[in-house]
C-alpha cells in the first residue's frame, strides 16, 4: 500500500511531504520524505524502495492523481506491477496505512520536539524503532519477518565494544552515543506501544458506537453514498440502484446503470419505493435534501444528502420521479419550416433532450447552503 502524508511543516532541508509505503503480509514501512508531490519524484521514490527491497507484484492507493498520472502507469507497466485502488469513500479499506501515518507522525513530532525543522532527520530512527515493534496481528516485528533475523540494535554494538575491549581507546565515546542512540530508539518504541494501543482502542469504540449490521440480497434497491463532485469530501446517498451480489460479509456488488461496482455496506441504504402517481400535479417532499435530478432519465430516480452512521439502515418516503415520455414530440415546430428543417430540429431536440426539457434540473454554478437552527427534521 502506498500513500502520501503532507503537507508538513517545512523542513530546514525544504522536505514538506512523505511518501509512505506498507508492506501488507510483513507490516514492514517505509517513508521517504519528498519536497515536491509530482509523478516523477513519486516514482523515483518508489523506484529507490524495490531496488533495495524487490519489485512487488501488486501495490493500491487511493485516486489521487499522482497514483493515476500516466507516468506511474508506464512505471507500473515497465515494472509489470499490478495497481488497484481503494475502495471510494471508504477509509477503512486503507486502515492499515493510515494507522501506520498515525503512529509515525506521532512519532516524529514528538522525537522532533526540541528542533521541529529537524523533523526529516528523525524519519529513519522512527522507522527503525517502527520495523523492530512486534505487531499485535502478526506477532512477529516486520524486520524479522522480512529479513529472518533480530536486527543489530545497540544492545549488540554495546555487546561488541566491551567483549572486544576496543584497541582505539574511543570506547567511551562510542559508549555514549550508543548510549544515546539506545535511548532514541527505546523512546520511539514506547512511542509505537502508546499510539497503537490508543489507536486500536479508539477505532474499536467508534466502530462499536457507530456500526449497524446491514443485510441485503439479489434485487434490493439500495442508495449508494458517491460523490457529487470533484471534491471527496462532498457526498450524498444517490439511487435507487439494485443489488446484484453479496461479495463477501460486509461488500455487495452494485449495477450504477453506467458501471458496476463494489461497495461496503456502510455506503449502502435500503430504500423503500414510494411512486407518486404521473398524474399528480405535485408531490410532498418527506424527509428529503436536494432533491436534484441531474438527467431526464425513463427511470425513477432519488436523491438524498448523506446522513450519518448513527442514523437508521433504511431510507423511505423518497420522492421519485415517474417515469416520462420523450418530449421531443410533444414539442410544436413552425409549420412554415420545410421538412428537412423540421427533421433537423427533431435530431436536435433528441439529441439535447436532457437540457432541453421540461423536468426540473441541477446546476452547478450556484450554491446555497441553509442553516437550520434544530435538528428536527423539515
Amino acid at each position: 500500500m502506498i500513500d502520501l502524508v503532507g503537507p508538513l511543516p517545512l523542513s530546514s532541508d525544504r522536505y514538506e511531504y512523505l511518501l509512505t509505503l506498507v508492506d501488507v503480509s510483513t507490516r514492514w514501512a517505509e517513508a521517504i520524505p519528498l519536497r515536491r508531490i509530482t509523478a516523477k519524484d513519486e516514482a523515483e521514490a518508489l523506484f529507490s524502495i524495490f531496488v533495495r527491497l524487490g519489485f512487488p507484484k501488486e501495490i493500491q492507493s487511493d485516486r489521487g492523481q499522482q497514483f493515476m498520472s500516466k507516468l506511474l502507469e508506464e512505471f507500473n507497466s515497465l515494472c509489470n506491477i499490478k495497481h488497484f485502488v481503494f475502495t471510494p469513500s471508504h477509509p477503512q479499506t486503507n486502515g492499515i496505512v493510515e494507522r501506520f501515518h498515525s503512529t509515525l507522525k506521532s512519532m516524529i513530532r514528538k522525537l522532533s520536539h526540541e528542533s521541529p525543522t529537524e523533523w526529516s532527520r528523525f524519519v529513519p530512527a522512527a522507522l527503525f524503532a517502527y520495523r523492530n515493534q512486534v505487531h499485535s496481528s502478526t506477532e512477529f516485528s516486520p524486520f524479522v519477518l522480512l529479513f529472518g533475523r533480530a536486527p543489530r540494535g545497540p544492545m549488540q554494538i554495546l555487546s561488541d565494544i566491551f567483549l572486544n575491549k576496543d584497541p582505539s581507546g574511543e570506547t567511551s565515546i562510542q559508549y555514549h552515543y550508543v548510549i544515546d542512540l539506545h535511548n532514541r530508539i527505546r523512546k520511539g518504541w514506547r512511542l509505537i506501544q502508546d499510539s497503537v494501543r490508543d489507536s486500536i482502542d479508539e477505532s474499536r469504540l467508534r466502530h462499536e458506537q457507530k456500526s449497524k449490521l446491514r443485510h441485503f440480497v439479489s434485487g434490493d434497491e439500495v442508495l449508494v453514498l458517491l460523490p457529487t463532485s470533484d471534491n471527496k469530501l462532498v457526498l450524498s446517498f444517490k439511487g435507487p440502484y439494485k443489488v446484484i451480489e453479496k461479495r463477501t460479509s460486509v461488500a455487495y456488488f452494485v449495477d450504477l446503470g453506467d458501471r458496476k461496482g463494489t461497495f461496503h455496506m456502510n455506503l449502502l441504504r435500503k430504500y423503500k419505493r414510494s411512486i407518486y402517481p404521473a398524474t399528480s400535479p405535485s408531490v410532498h417532499l418527506d424527509n428529503v435534501d436536494n432533491a436534484c435530478f441531474n438527467q431526464a432519465v425513463a427511470e425513477p430516480t432519488a436523491y438524498m444528502s448523506a446522513i450519518s452512521e448513527e442514523d437508521g439502515g433504511e431510507i423511505g418516503s423518497l420522492v421519485t420521479t415517474p417515469p416520462l415520455a420523450s418530449e421531443s414530440d410533444t414539442f410544436v415546430i413552425d409549420p412554415s419550416l420545410s421538412s428537412s428543417h423540421v427533421q433537423d430540429v427533431k435530431e436536435l431536440l433528441i439529441e439535447f433532450q436532457v437540457i432541453l426539457t421540461s423536468v426540473p434540473g441541477c446546476i452547478r454554478t450556484l450554491c446555497h447552503e441553509i442553516r437550520l437552527t434544530t435538528d428536527a427534521i423539515i
